[in-house]
């Protein structure tokens, strides 16, 4: 099963960009743990 271009080309970029990625991902789960507590 092969996977998008779209896909491997964004996966690509998540590597190089690490840091970004973590941060957006930490930061997209607080914002979904704050706005389940409220």
């Amino acid at each position: 099963m092969t996977q998008p271009a779209g896909f491997t080309k964004g996966s690509q970029l998540c590597v190089q960009q690490k840091v970004a990625c973590v941060a957006t991902s930490l930061v997209k789960l607080v914002e979904f743990q704050v706005s389940w507590q409220l």
